[in-house]
């Protein structure tokens, strides 16, 4: 009764009613009947790719093979074998090299996983889920970190995109096109404007290419002879993976006294490390990189 009045209240609003539940065997019989996909569809009300499906688990379908007869019991018995540290990726791969005349359902898999054992299941959950989400990103104020990075994938032709920008406004400090990417080329061209520009910023953020170790080497330099005018106590210079590099907030929160200069022009300066918060401040005695 309640399923009437649910599709009495559908087609009321002008809501479109769910799809009707397909027989399986019906679409088996009609299969060898000499029916084509196409008709039993139409005559089903279905899609044609939903007919495929239950024609391939029923092994009717030519370069389909049938889905075991007894898929549970083997799933079950292939995770007792391997224990619980197998994920649904492992174990299908287990169950193909092991029973290759057959096709194995990957929601049966992952199913019989979260039933054999639900905390093992959740834990590889977990995992994948603080591998692949997006980290917590913080900064504060312009010049907090600064990020730089090489695209190489046109280098067949000898050519590198060099991009540089602000952690806290995602500004773009430096875009450029080089010719090589030795590192000398890359400080004197890309990171030297950016510091002559912007001023030093707090950290210098980029991967483990080799020719980002003079940009790396300058910042713990100047770190080390000018360490009684930083105001901050993190490395001048840090690694990360290439991925890692872009994962940045949606917007930036200033939490200085100065507004977050997200659309302020700055000023040019020379590079120099000031007690404040303001990074691209122009100091009277600066110094001069490079």
């Amino acid at each position: 009764m309640l399923r009437k009045l649910s599709l009495l209240l559908l087609l009321a609003t002008g809501y479109p009613a769910p799809p009707p539940r397909v027989s399986a065997s019906a679409v088996v019989q009609l299969y060898q009947a000499g029916e084509t996909t196409r008709d039993i569809a139409f005559g089903q009300g279905c899609t044609v790719r939903r007919v495929q499906q239950i024609l391939a688990g029923a092994g009717l379908l030519l370069g389909y093979k049938p889905i075991h007869p007894d898929a549970e019991n083997v799933v079950h018995f292939e995770i007792s074998r391997h224990g619980p540290n197998y994920g649904g990726r492992m174990l299908l791969g287990v169950l193909r090299a092991q029973h290759p005349g057959w096709r194995w359902s990957r929601a049966l898999v992952y199913a019989v996983l979260r039933r054999n054992n639900p905390a093992a299941h959740f834990a590889r959950c977990e995992w994948a889920w603080r591998r692949i989400a997006r980290e917590p990103y913080y900064a504060p104020h312009f010049g907090y970190s600064f990020h730089i990075d090489l695209a190489c994938k046109i280098q067949e032709y000898r050519l590198y995109v060099f991009a540089g920008l602000d952690g806290c406004t995602r500004r773009v400090l430096h875009l450029r096109a080089l010719t090589d990417k030795l590192p000398t080329t890359v400080y004197e061209k890309c990171c030297l404007p950016i510091f002559h520009e912007h001023g030093m910023p707090d950290q210098l953020v980029s991967d483990k290419g080799f020719e980002f170790r003079i940009c790396s080497y300058v910042c713990f330099m100047l770190a080390s002879v000018f360490a009684h005018r930083r105001s901050s106590t993190r490395a001048p210079h840090r690694c990360v993976p290439s991925k890692r590099n872009v994962r940045h907030p949606p917007r930036c929160t200033a939490v200085t006294h100065r507004p977050c200069p997200c659309t302020e022009p700055l000023p040019p300066c020379r590079p120099s490390w000031s007690a404040s918060t303001t990074r691209s401040t122009c100091a009277s005695s600066s110094t001069s990189v490079g």
